[in-house]
């Protein structure tokens, strides 16, 4: 995209020295992780169609992730990952070349996580999942020095050669770890067709999707040196498929899909407001203004005039113009969205309101009074009366915006069931007290399911960690057994074994269980560590592991 950038008085400044990391444009734009940790493994494929205009007529345009199906998508420690080996790219500097060396140690330093051998084989996991995984590119993907849109089956990484295994072409063993950058992805970084992103600000994040959506949204504000009015507008549509994340039917659910990233990227600096705009669109759609803030104007500041500007970008679409589809392993069933996890108490009332907060009280008023509109008359230019806005500031100021939104959305289903069409607002408020026990049983279904997650997370977890210590104790076992002498080792086992026939007379699985008892008298003798012991050396806060590169 071009050089290194420069500072006001002329020096020059690299990207290192503005903490920020050249990242290739198609790889940022389009979905290739699976941003939930519930189901990454089980999903097989990421599909997000389009259709636009580039000025040769109207076409679709496709972008298919492939995942193989013994592995599943590259999910969230997969792009955690991958935003550690960009850092050691750029540090490397440019061009880019093949192969990039990376230890484990310096990758699991930039991720944020403490190395460990079960750190080193969950990042060798990832390597697989993603060198298995294809992208299938409709005129998509974009390259810079080909300056077209290609139409090709590739890999953001072809391969990984790790210490002690064979380089192509080589009989030498590596000398440390090695990945392959897939050949599209590699001549796009040296073409720089790349966006700078402070690593720093996404890592401070703690929302997935808005660290997402500021990927998605600093490739399109790249290069801006002044607030763009009126905003970047996006369709919801365009946004869930980009993300990728479930695209909601009504707007209650969207906003506690995406309120919580839109919340963040506002404190923090990143974006000014964030605006909702009713579409008529069947399913359901809204256009989605995103203002830029002072954060998402520093890069540009450093940049030369005219640096930003040669990106090749599709134009905004309208709304419905992209979908998402996140399909799963064959003969399993999608995992049912959560609803929000903040319950508001029925009665609640709100405080009289400040001056700004009454000013924002009559906005999500009015937005909340033309989406009724819109969902029961469709794309009328109605301006809402005063009863209206008065009712509607009321049920936001004594539930709460969420359930004031969860109402509408109720109402609608509601009211097809007796065929009533109500002209006003007023109209659905006698189905709040409805609205409001079914939010509440919402909730309360969606808390025992996350109990019940979290419940299923930590028996895997704790399995997993059993079958460790089990796999190293039994390799610990097997190098005593071979290094002690065999008459101290014959008396060890000599003496477990009559222990054993003294105390159990049980006939039932007897040579098993004498077996485990010679196993934990070596292991005793020897002062191997229990499980206990062992997992507590195993706390994140503990050890670096041993051995492993």
């Amino acid at each position: 995209m071009g050089n290194d950038s420069t500072t006001t008085s002329g020096t020059s400044a690299s990207p290192a020295d503005l903490r920020l990391i050249r990242s290739e444009v198609n790889f940022l734009t389009y979905p290739f992780f699976c941003l939930d940790n519930r189901w990454h493994t089980d999903r097989l494929k990421i599909e997000y169609h389009r259709t636009l205009d580039r000025g040769e007529g109207r076409q679709e345009i496709s972008w298919r992730v492939l995942a193989h199906q013994e592995y599943g998508l590259p999910g969230p420690f997969d792009w955690e990952l991958h935003k550690a080996i960009e850092a050691i790219i750029n540090e490397r500097g440019f061009p880019v070349r093949n192969p990039i060396p990376f230890s484990m140690r310096d990758v699991c330093r930039r991720m944020g996580v403490t190395y460990s051998g079960r750190t080193a084989e969950a990042i060798k996991a990832a390597c697989l999942r993603i060198t298995s995984t294809m992208v299938e590119s409709k005129r998509t993907f974009y390259s810079k020095p080909k300056k077209r849109w290609l139409e090709d089956n590739f890999h953001l990484y072809d391969r990984v050669v790790y210490r002690g295994d064979e380089l192509p072409e080589s009989t030498v063993p590596a000398d440390t770890n090695y990945l392959f950058l897939g050949s599209w992805y590699l001549e796009n970084l040296n073409a720089l067709y790349v966006s700078l992103l402070d690593p720093h600000y996404r890592r401070s994040l703690s929302v997935s999707l808005a660290r997402r959506l500021y990927e998605i949204l600093g490739v399109k504000f790249y290069g801006l040196r002044a607030p763009q009015a009126p905003g970047l507008r996006y369709a919801y549509s365009t946004v869930c498929a980009l993300l990728p994340v479930t695209r909601h039917r009504y707007l209650s659910q969207a906003h506690r899909q995406l309120d919580p990233a839109h919340q963040e990227l506002i404190a923090t600096g990143f974006l000014e407001r964030v605006a909702w705009q009713p579409v008529a669109d069947s399913p359901p759609d809204w256009h989605l203004l995103y203002v830029p803030g002072p954060h998402a104007l520093q890069p540009a500041s450093a940049l030369p005039p005219g640096v930003g500007e040669d990106m090749v970008l599709d134009l905004q679409e309208p709304g419905g113009a992209a979908h998402v589809a996140l399909s799963s392993r064959p003969g399993q069933r999608r995992a049912r969205p959560a609803a929000g996890t903040q319950r508001a108490e029925p009665e609640a009332v709100a405080a009289p309101p400040g001056p700004a907060a009454d000013d924002a009280l009559t906005t999500e008023a009015h937005v909340l009074v033309q989406d009724f509109h819109v969902r029961f008359h469709g794309p009328a230019d109605v301006v809402p009366s005063t009863k209206e806005l008065t009712q509607a500031r009321t049920l936001i100021a004594r539930h709460g915006l969420e359930q004031a939104r969860y109402l509408v959305d109720f109402s609608v289903t509601a009211a097809q069931e007796t065929d009533y069409r109500p002209q006003t607002f007023g109209g659905i408020l006698q189905y709040a007290a409805r609205a409001r026990a079914d939010y509440a049983q919402a909730q309360e279904r969606t808390a025992a399911e996350e109990r019940a997650r979290e419940e299923r997370r930590r028996a895997q977890a704790d399995a997993l960690l059993r079958r460790q210590y089990e796999d190293e104790r039994a390799a610990h076992l097997t190098a005593l057994r071979a290094t002690t002498p065999p008459d101290v080792l014959a008396a060890i086992e000599e003496a477990a074994a009559a222990q054993f026939d003294r105390d159990r007379t049980t006939p039932f699985g007897r040579d098993l269980l004498r077996r485990y008892a010679i196993d934990d008298a070596v292991a005793a003798h020897f002062q191997l560590p229990s499980f206990t012991e062992w997992q507590a050396t195993q706390d994140p806060q503990e050890g670096n592991g041993d051995g492993t590169p």
